[in-house]
């Protein structure tokens, strides 16, 4: 599981986040939303957290980065770029737009088989 937190004092945007998870849940290529909590650090600034799922594959930048210079496989890549096809018109169904696409924010979860 993954963690992203914020002092309840500027966690409006991880709120709106956890409410767009609410309505495209359920998804495999959009990551999975486990649940919120709010806790209280040992200075007792109280923190909102967003339990999200864990992205093993670390990022697209990070393969890129891994890569060597030499670049992603073609395969990898039209795999990456259906899956985020995919997830994106996924979201955009429930009326929601990503407005931050880039390498860094694409999470490699479990590998996925598909024909091409």
């Amino acid at each position: 599981m993954a963690v992203k937190s914020a002092k309840i004092s500027v966690s409006v945007t991880l709120q709106t986040e956890k409410e767009v998870f609410n309505n495209v849940q359920s998804y495999p290529f959009v990551i999975h939303c486990f649940g919120e909590e709010s806790t209280v650090e040992d200075n007792g600034d109280m923190v909102y957290n967003l339990l999200l799922e864990y992205a093993s594959g670390g990022s697209l930048r990070d393969s890129v980065h891994n890569s060597g210079g030499c670049g992603l496989p073609k395969t990898d890549v039209k795999r990456f770029t259906k899956c985020i096809l995919k997830g994106l018109n996924h979201i955009h169904g429930y009326g929601f737009v990503h407005c931050d696409i880039k390498p860094e924010n694409v999470f490699l979860v479990n590998q996925i088989q598909e024909n091409f």
